[in-house]
């Protein structure tokens, strides 16, 4: 008996201690961030492309972080919001090998707003959300190296959601010196009402590591592991990641202004440049050295906003318009390089360290009043404008930077009939940086690429794309093309069913293709040289049927594989239409584009010097007629007589299908005088006088 009672007393003993220490754990962990030491051995792991699912959710909503007052001190190193690819710039995605392959994927909970979610499967059989994440997980996401050598003041913030088996899985955010040995938080535990929260991690005080200002070689990571216990948990979300810093820097009093501005050939319209200067300055532009008379040495334009005649030449008289102040900007062009060197004041800053510049209704030529660049991206947040509301950069081509640096102007479209536009001070700005900016990513991976090529080189693209989210209308997944006064050569969309005065586009999307889409394009080439349209991206719209239909000379072309379509010399305007759909569609909307009958038109224009473009039509066959040749071909010459009769010279000899075709001859080596062209294509001949007047 005594025996018994003693073994009993001692089972008790250890149960109670054993549920002692559970609770104890459980009170100790549960709701509370630990801190830890985590080892990154690269060689145990494998780089990864992490796979991106979307899931249909309720919309959780976000808080943005909140910014310290001082904005001009504190510099976002990084930030990564998950609304593009990821990992983004400067992260890496590793998983352990020999555990269960797992990623950082993006979570879509509606209305645009991606979160990283955690995602452990097999493979690309990804599930991030509701399915529940897998055993044996052991995932990084990695940024860094960077540099805090002159910083005062360092933190990573978060926004995260965590729900995991509390003690024995765990999400982690730590810090590094050398990329392997990591120290800081982690929480094992679930978030409470499915609820995003803000993490702060104070990178002066890392546990073990202490203050990393100061240091160079710096890096972060996020890391989720599981052990091998079976688990009905979702895992770990993570969203609005900033990685910051604060600089001790003063805003100076006065900035010196010190530039060249160089232009290339002064007779082609495309070396005009937009050029601004910064500071509290009130220069007119006269006084920028210009040597030379204007429209033979020089000329500027302003453009006013407005939907018509907008472009404003200075007239000698209208100085006021065309002197530089703070944010605004010219059209200017020189055939000599023009010096500036002054002394200004800068502007005075707002309580938010900003400045707003002064905005018309319409495009406006915009510049950074400071000193230094400012990312576009700060301006967009100060100013709650849509990821699409971009700068256009001229520079012979249209592209979109990421940096608003000085001494540069912009394209800026109003859509929003702002007043005026906040542009925040970045003490970290570069000093009048002018090349190496990187550019915004507006097109989308299925997108289709619409290219104008000359010798190769691009001068001007529309994209055209689908999102589910898209509306017939401008919206976020649009951008509108520039004011395109000079460029030489010229592709953009023309939609005239926006409700915006505005309606060019760079790139449009729409929400699906359906039974098909209509686009209409419009092209100018005033380069002197045959162009050449370039389409990319048709393999990705393989079950659909893509044709350009050319609205000038009533034809249409299959666009398929790597197909270039020419565009001739000295075309101002061309319109098209872009179809895609199915074969139905494509058959109802091209029409019957085939000639009926051989037809030989009068050439344009006439009379001319040295240069004339002659059309004509080739007929589809039908029946016995006699214009007849192998493989649905007609043989067609086109030959060039005097007066007399005599041949002068042949202009075209070649098979050509049927359809309708221009050709543009130049006869500089003949006397001025009436010549006769003649078409033949079978038994059939055409002919019709032309006049050279020299």
């Amino acid at each position: 008996m005594k025996n018994k009672f003693l073994q009993l007393l001692i089972f008790l003993v250890l149960s109670l201690s054993l549920m002692l220490y559970s609770q104890n754990k459980t009170e100790n962990t549960k709701g509370s961030d630990r801190e830890s030491s985590v080892v990154f051995n690269k060689s145990e792991y494998n780089k990864i492309i992490p796979v991106e699912r979307g899931e249909s959710h309720p919309v959780t909503n976000i808080s943005p972080l909140a910014e310290p007052n001082s904005v001009q001190a504190w510099v976002n190193i990084t930030t990564e919001n998950f609304e593009g690819t990821i990992p983004g710039a400067g992260w890496n995605i590793y998983a352990q090998a020999g555990y269960t392959d797992a990623y950082w994927g993006k979570l879509l909970l509606g209305d645009n707003i991606h979160y990283a979610g955690w995602c452990a499967a097999s493979g690309t059989q990804a599930s991030i959300w509701g399915a529940g994440y897998l055993d044996l997980m052991r995932t990084w996401m990695i940024y860094g190296p960077f540099d805090l050598t002159d910083a005062t003041d360092a933190s990573l913030e978060f926004l995260y959601f965590n729900d995991c088996e509390p003690d024995f899985d765990s999400l982690w955010w730590c810090a590094s010196l050398n990329g392997s040995n990591y120290y800081g938080y982690f929480l094992s535990d679930t978030s409470t009402n499915y609820q995003l929260q803000t993490k702060v991690f104070d990178l002066k005080a890392v546990p073990t590591l202490g203050n990393l200002t100061g240091k160079n070689g710096i890096y972060i990571a996020f890391l989720f592991q599981s052990d091998s216990s079976i688990s009905d948990y979702n895992g770990a979300i993570i969203d609005e990641i900033v990685l910051k810093k604060f600089t001790s820097s003063s805003y100076p009093a006065t900035i010196s202004i010190s530039k060249l501005f160089g232009f290339t050939n002064i007779t082609q319209s495309s070396s005009y440049r937009m050029i601004g200067l910064p500071g509290d300055n009130s220069i007119p532009i006269t006084a920028l050295n210009i040597n030379g008379t204007q429209k033979v040495d020089w000329n500027t334009f302003y453009d006013n906003g407005a939907t018509t005649d907008y472009l404003v030449e200075y007239n000698g008289t209208n100085i006021s318009t065309f002197t530089f102040k703070p944010g605004n900007g010219f059209w200017l062009l020189s055939k000599n390089t023009i010096n500036v060197n002054a002394a200004v004041n800068t502007v005075t800053l707002a309580g938010d360290n900003t400045y707003s510049i002064p905005l018309h209704t319409g495009w406006n030529i915009i510049s950074n009043p400071f000193e230094r660049s400012t990312n576009w991206s700060a301006v967009q947040t100060a100013n709650g404008l849509a990821g699409n509301t971009v700068i256009y950069d001229w520079g012979g081509t249209w592209t979109n930077p990421t940096s608003f640096i000085p001494y540069k102007a912009y394209y800026f479209n109003n859509i929003n009939s702002l007043a005026t536009l906040k542009i925040p001070y970045d003490p970290a700005g570069t000093l009048g940086k002018t090349s190496g900016e990187s550019n915004f990513q507006i097109a989308g991976e299925n997108d289709l690429k619409l290219s104008l090529l000359s010798n190769g080189e691009e001068k001007s693209k529309v994209f055209i794309g689908f999102n589910s989210e898209s509306t017939n209308d401008f919206d976020n997944a649009d951008y509108f093309a520039p004011p395109g006064d000079f460029e030489e050569a010229r592709i953009v969309i023309r939609n005239s069913n926006l409700s915006s005065n505005y309606k060019f586009l760079m790139k449009e999307s729409r929400r699906e293709i359906g039974d098909g889409q209509i686009y209409n394009l419009e092209v100018k080439n005033l380069t002197g040289k045959e162009l050449k349209l370039s389409v990319e991206g048709l393999a990705k719209y393989q079950g659909y049927q893509i044709y350009l239909v050319d609205e000038r000379l009533n034809n249409d072309i299959k666009l398929s594989g790597d197909i270039k379509i020419k565009i001739a010399a000295n075309v101002k305007n061309n319109n098209y239409q872009l179809l895609i759909g199915t074969q139905q569609f494509i058959d109802v909307n091209k029409g019957n584009l085939v000639p009926t009958e051989f037809a030989l038109y009068q050439n344009y224009p006439n009379p001319f010097n040295p240069t004339t473009k002659i059309r004509y039509a080739i007929p589809l066959l039908r029946g016995d007629e006699s214009l007849s040749a192998s493989g649905g071909g007609v043989f067609v010459t086109l030959k060039l007589y005097d007066l007399l009769g005599s041949e002068v010279m042949t202009l075209m000899n070649e098979e050509k299908s049927p359809g309708n075709y221009e050709i543009e001859i130049n006869v500089s080596e003949l006397a001025s005088g009436v010549y006769i062209y003649k078409m033949q294509g079978g038994s059939i001949t055409e002919s019709k006088k032309m006049i050279l007047l020299r």
